[in-house]
């Protein structure tokens, strides 16, 4: 009877132990936040954006859209995942609703950043900054700039599309 009782009690804690490990993984990576601004201080039509595991890509022209398209001037993350990478076009296709790449749209800017570090929130970061960066700077510390592409130099309301690139968990 007591080793059935001890049996019990084992499986029971292994159960436990192996519910409370995958709270904990879920609980590691959480979404966070890409958040845009017309000014530098968070004001004017502050919208803000989940990084969700896999590709999503938000575009001012959906039907859904939340953030304004060719408003936002500045960008901040809000506790973002590490190896997250976000691209900010200024340009999109209005009818196939799609970025650059995708939809064949090849004008403007198009910025590419990724996180570095777990969690990442910075500062608010003007978009027209990046114009400064070459590949491989540093942006804010947690990000480092990996590709930029510039056909025009207008780049205040200008953010047309953003795509983000969070690996899965795994």
């Amino acid at each position: 009877m007591k080793l059935l009782k001890l049996l019990v009690m084992s499986v029971a804690f292994t159960t436990t132990l192996m519910g409370a490990q995958g709270l904990m993984a879920a609980d590691a990576m959480p979404d966070g936040l890409i958040k845009f601004a017309g000014h530098a201080d968070g004001t004017y039509k502050p919208c803000s954006l989940p990084l969700m595991s896999g590709q999503t890509v938000f575009n001012p022209y959906m039907e859904d859209a939340v953030c304004v398209n060719d408003r936002m001037n500045y960008f901040q993350l809000d506790t973002a995942p590490s190896a997250t990478f976000i691209t900010l076009y200024s340009d999109s296709d209005k009818m196939k609703k799609t970025c650059q790449e995708e939809s064949g749209v090849k004008y403007g800017w198009k910025y590419t950043f990724k996180t570095i570090k777990h969690p990442t929130t910075t500062i608010w970061i003007k978009i027209d900054d990046l114009n400064q960066k070459q590949v491989g700077d540093v942006i804010s510390p947690g990000i480092v700039l990996v590709s930029k592409d510039e056909k025009t130099g207008d780049r205040n309301d200008e953010l047309s599309c953003v795509k983000v690139v969070r690996s899965l968990l795994p």
